[in-house]
């Protein structure tokens, strides 16, 4: 929880490259965000020593899928980011080294992740199997829709409002 600003902080700062550049907002906390990717969480951060900002993070997340039709442990790497002057040292590999130990505790089996299309970057280093990262499948394409909230839509009915979700949005 200490870390929870610096960690957004990071998002905000390190959006993912591509045609459509996206930053995974996680606001206003990232803790209670991941509840979305599973029951289990261990969230990996590397911290400058010099500065005590967060210059790094990446997540493993556990939730049960259906997996070859029988409910099982699925893993989830997700939020993997290092800001741009600690790219290209083997922070990505130590990182990875401990997700590694992590998966010793024998959750899970088997891992998911994504990498959002036109991040070339990302794809290569993280499919190379190089400096100690994990063989990575390529099982293709996931698509889903994206909506920009901030662009105002031309020729809107008036009678239609977009705004934020509020509490009271909820059902009881």
């Amino acid at each position: 929880p200490d870390d929870d600003a610096g960690i957004r902080l990071l998002l905000r700062q390190t959006p993912m490259p591509g045609p459509i550049r996206l930053t995974y907002l996680r606001e206003p906390s990232f803790l209670q965000a991941l509840s979305v990717e599973g029951r289990f969480h261990q969230t990996l951060i590397g911290i400058d020593s010099s500065t005590n900002q967060v210059f790094g993070v990446g997540c493993r997340s556990i939730k049960t899928a259906f997996i070859n039709g029988q409910p099982a442990s699925l893993g989830y790497i997700s939020t993997v980011r290092i800001a741009p002057p600690y790219q290209g040292h083997n922070y990505l590999a130590r990182g990875y080294q401990l997700l590694r130990k992590l998966h010793d505790d024998g959750r899970t089996k088997l891992y998911l992740g994504a990498i959002v299309e036109g991040n070339e970057r990302a794809r290569l280093r993280l499919t190379s199997g190089r400096g100690g990262l994990p063989t990575v499948h390529d099982f293709g394409r996931y698509h889903c829709l994206a909506i920009s909230l901030k662009q105002r839509v031309k020729d809107a009915p008036v009678c239609l409002t977009i705004r934020s979700a509020r509490a009271e949005d909820v059902p009881g």
